[in-house]
């Protein structure tokens, strides 16, 4: 599992596999994961912070989540 923030999440490099998150397929985890054949669990996000670990949700995009809600 990695988490982490937008050291970790790798924003602006490609591809991109979460928008709202800004988390690249080619970051540090998934480049370690795939040189190690292990399987991944990314729930990095950029601009997490310490109480995003902890105890606080982060909303990466939430009009995102709202369109997609919507009938």
């Amino acid at each position: 599992m990695a988490l982490g923030s937008s050291f970790a999440a790798g924003p602006g490099i490609r591809p991109v596999i979460n928008r709202g998150a800004l988390r690249s397929g080619r970051n540090y985890p998934h480049q370690v994961a795939q040189a190690l054949s292990l399987e991944l669990t990314d729930v990095t996000s950029s601009g997490a912070t310490t109480a995003n670990l902890l105890d606080t949700p982060q909303r990466t995009c939430p009009a995102r989540s709202r369109r997609r809600s919507a009938p």
